[in-house]
């Protein structure tokens, strides 16, 4: 009979265990898979930069972005700190991370594990942008690191930048707009050669890019900013006539626009935090 409890405990004690090993995103696990390629010389490399713009017919956006980022080497260790941004009219609805460790150990960040943080614009007599901020457990080369945020922008804000092109490389980078009915988008890349979009329902558009190359100016003498170098595209979007609405910017014959933009916000951070 104790022969029969003692193993009714030890099953017990099995499935409480495999109960209570956390669940990774499926996202996270099909980039996990993926093997990393043309990366030879990287500290790290994103797997997996997906973006959804969702838009409201009363002009309401809410941002859904995921990323997914294996560490390489030790120096690499600066780019699994995770941040979710809010502030300056932005607001964040929410923030998820998960990891895997070198060992394939999976991690859950819990809401304690993260912490909060004001802005760094030196200068500023007043300003609102606060960050969520973590760095998951396993961050060593060969651990994975992964989140999902959400956030609401600006009822203002009538175009997107995608900046699919940062200072390590990445394999597979995506970006979606879903519309109301009988609002129009248009993109203009800056860059980089312009790609169309699929169209994988009525108003919802999807790009996407592979093997996007590093911008490497870590050995160029008075290099100008990454920013200027690096690969993007900005989507300009609403229910009126789109090219009134970039006529501003003066598109160049090729898609592209040949006005400087300025970050509305800064990105979860890929870039370390001194840099970003």
């Amino acid at each position: 009979m104790r022969v029969h409890l003692a193993a009714v405990f030890l099953l017990l004690a099995t499935y409480n265990g495999m109960a209570s090993s956390p669940a990774l995103p499926d996202w996270m696990q099909q980039a996990a898979a993926i093997p990393v390629t043309n990366s030879l010389k990287a500290k790290a490399v994103v797997l997996l930069s997906d973006e959804l713009l969702t838009i409201q017919p009363d002009g309401q956006a809410r941002l859904r972005r995921r990323e997914v980022i294996k560490l390489l080497r030790p120096q690499g260790r600066e780019y699994a700190e995770l941040v979710a941004w809010s502030g300056g009219g932005r607001k964040r609805l929410s923030f998820h991370a998960w990891s895997i460790g070198p060992d394939g150990h999976p991690y859950t960040v819990k809401d304690d594990q993260i912490r909060e943080e004001g802005g760094e614009e030196g200068g500023m007599l007043y300003i609102d942008d606060r960050a969520k901020v973590v760095t998951p457990p396993g961050a060593d080369p060969g651990g994975i690191v992964a989140y999902e945020s959400e956030s609401q922008l600006p009822n203002y804000m009538t175009e997107k930048s995608w900046d699919f092109q940062t200072s390590i490389p990445v394999q597979h980078a995506i970006f979606e707009i879903d519309l109301p009915a009988g609002w129009k988008q248009r993109p203009l890349w800056h860059n980089h050669t312009s790609i169309p979009p699929q169209e994988i329902s009525p108003g919802h558009f999807r790009w996407e890019l592979t093997g996007i190359p590093a911008i490497d100016i870590d050995d160029v003498p008075l290099a100008p900013a990454e920013i200027a170098l690096a690969g993007r595209m900005v989507v300009h979007y609403g229910a009126n006539n789109i090219a009134e609405v970039v006529s501003c910017g003066r598109p160049l014959a090729n898609g592209t626009t040949g006005s400087a933009r300025r970050r509305q916000m800064p990105r979860a951070r890929l870039l370390p935090r001194h840099m970003s």
